[in-house]
């Protein structure tokens, strides 16, 4: 479980992730791309850890996928032009629209939050405090 949180130029997630059976603390889960874009990408933390060092890489080639398996990720993408879309195994989908966004378990308590003015790092802050599975500390890229 996770949650990711994008508000106003800022994409924040919490750093508590999991992979077969371990715990895994200190994940960085977001990160500003080359193209301009930020990214923060939540599930499996071998999917995760593999698609930010396609961004780290310079978004260069395809895509990494985003299911193997039976294990997936989704990744929220905050575009420089201020749409929000989210990709996930099954397809992409576009917030054109979207003043704020969240995924991931805790999701549901991070857009009560924002929907509340929260920023999107005190809005991960509310998913870490209430959402199963979500927790460590908060990390964040900004434009």
């Amino acid at each position: 479980m996770t949650v990711i949180a994008y508000r106003d130029g800022v994409m924040a997630a919490d750093s508590l992730g999991s992979d077969s059976v371990l715990k895994v603390s200190g994940l960085r889960k977001v990160a500003r791309g080359p193209d301009g874009c930020l990214y923060g990408c939540g599930g499996r933390a071998s999917i995760c850890c593999d698609f930010l060092r396609w961004v780290d890489g310079g978004c260069v080639g395809d895509r990494p996928a985003l299911k193997r398996e039976d294990d997936t990720a989704d990744v929220l993408v905050a575009l420089p032009d201020g749409r929000v879309q989210v990709w996930t195994w099954a397809g992409d989908e576009d917030y054109p629209d979207a003043p704020y966004m969240s995924i991931g378990g805790g999701s549901a308590v991070a857009m009560g939050a924002m929907h509340a003015g929260a920023s999107a790092e005190d809005a991960v802050r509310a998913g870490i405090e209430h959402g199963l599975g979500c927790g460590g500390s908060v990390m964040a890229v900004r434009r």
